[in-house]
This record gives C-alpha cells, sequence and structure tokens, in this order.
C-alpha cells in the first residue's frame, strides 16, 4: 500500500535470517523446557526459578555470540551473499535480530505458564500486542513514517510481551520475583548488549577498512568481550563456579 514490491524482498532476506538464527535458538529453549517443568511438579519452585534466570541468560548470551557480528557487519555480509542488497533490508535484518533475544527469552519464561496450566492470560496479551503492530503500522505508514517503525514496533511489542510473561507467572507463583527477574536477568542483559555492541561499533568504525579482515577480527573480539561480559556481569559468583566445573569436566574427557 504505500511501497515499492522492493520492500518485499528486503522484508524475505531479513526473514530468511531470523529463521536461520531461531532455529539455533529454539534448540537451547527445546533442551531446558522438561527440567523447568519438572521442577515445578515437584515443586521445588526456587530451583525452577533459578532455571528460567539461568536459561534466560544462557539463551542470551548465545544468541549474542552469534548475532552480534552479524549486526554490526550486515551490510558487509548481505553483500556477500546477495548481488545487490534491497534497500532497508540491513535495518529490518537487525530488528529482527533484537527481536530474537527477547522472543527467546520470553518462550524459557512462558514454559512456566505452560507448567501451571495458565495460558490464556499469556496467549491474548502477546496475541494482542503482535496483532496491535499492524494498525499501529498503518497509521505511522500514512503519516510518512519509515518502514522501520514497522519492525521497531514489533521488538516492542515482544518486549512489553515477555515482561507480560514474566508478570503472569509471578501472579500466580509469587515465589517468582518480577522484579528480581527484570533486574538480575532483563536489565543486565541489556547492559551487556550495549556495552558488547558500543565495543564493536568503535572497532568497526576505527580499525581497518570494510572487508572479510575486518569481519573476523570483530567475530574474535565479539567471542572474547562477550563470553567475559556475560561471565562476570549475568552469572553469580555460584553459577561462576558451576561453570567452570562443567567446562573443566569437559576438557577432561579430552585431556
Amino acid at each position: 500500500l504505500f511501497r515499492s514490491p522492493v520492500l518485499n524482498a528486503a522484508s524475505g532476506v531479513a526473514n530468511q535470517v531470523q529463521a536461520a538464527v531461531m532455529g539455533f535458538a529454539g534448540s537451547i529453549v527445546t533442551a531446558v523446557k522438561p527440567q523447568i517443568i519438572k521442577s515445578y511438579a515437584a515443586g521445588e519452585l526456587q530451583r525452577m526459578e533459578r532455571l528460567v534466570f539461568t536459561a534466560s541468560k544462557l539463551t542470551f548470551i548465545l544468541l549474542l555470540l552469534l548475532s552480534l557480528p552479524l549486526m554490526v557487519e550486515m551490510n558487509f555480509i548481505l553483500s556477500m551473499w546477495l548481488k545487490v542488497v534491497p534497500e532497508y533490508a540491513v535495518s529490518f535484518c537487525i530488528c529482527t535480530l533484537l527481536f530474537n533475544f527477547f522472543a527467546t527469552m520470553s518462550a524459557v519464561v512462558v514454559t512456566v505458564a505452560h507448567a501451571i496450566g495458565k495460558i490464556k492470560r499469556p496467549s491474548v496479551i502477546n496475541g494482542t500486542l503482535y496483532l496491535l503492530v499492524i494498525p499501529v503500522s498503518y497509521l505511522a505508514f500514512r503519516n510518512g513514517l519509515s518502514p522501520i517503525s514497522s519492525y521497531i514496533f514489533n521488538v516492542l511489542a515482544v518486549v512489553l510481551g515477555m515482561l507480560s510473561n514474566v508478570w503472569t507467572v509471578h501472579k500466580y507463583i509469587p515465589a517468582f520475583s518480577f522484579k528480581r527477574y527484570f533486574l538480575t536477568v532483563f536489565i543486565r542483559c541489556l547492559f551487556v548488549l550495549l556495552l558488547n555492541l558500543t565495543l564493536l561499533l568503535w572497532l568497526k568504525n576505527n580499525l581497518v577498512e570494510e572487508g572479510f579482515l575486518r569481519l573476523v577480527l570483530l567475530i574474535m573480539t565479539s567471542i572474547i568481550s562477550v563470553c567475559l561480559n556475560g561471565f562476570y556481569i549475568l552469572f553469580d559468583y555460584s553459577t561462576r563456579l558451576t561453570i567452570i566445573q562443567y567446562v573443566k569436566n569437559y576438557a577432561k574427557r579430552f585431556g
């Protein structure tokens, strides 16, 4: 209604990128779901909360490892993949990667709602938020806003939906703290994202010119930075010890 058919091609590229990344993230969420449901069924609410918090952080970190270099070097990567990069494709892809972060965190939390059999509330709220993107985008386009605004509305919808899911779980299980999740998971994950994104953007703008060498350099820097920042900012002391012990045991198998 508002733009040329070229935008359909840009949207198609973004959907392919999203599908590839979400396929990876989905396997992580699937792996942790049985343990969360088992903990709730056994009445181990503290363990359930700890699993949700840790799984949310781990999925975020693993997605960040995969997505951050893509976000920073999206133009170069798409230019290698496609002969002609459609207008807005880079921006659309970056927005879908941002969407993925919060969608996977939301999927972890909503597992608890499924475990307690309270799926109506999150389904109605999330469904309403996602459907609202259509009329809001229509009004935005009618007033001359960029096509990117629709993707931004989508990101806002998934963030609000995720926080709504956390509140729903807290409503039915008061022991599951909304405040603790918001401060120790959501805010810290945002901080880690912004910290690493700022570092990579600085390197991108101040080091070598665009090319394969810069891409490799940013990937290596991203891996080191995300692992270190995620390890020390997202996880508490006991979780860090558990991770270190797991790595040691895994290394012994090949020692």
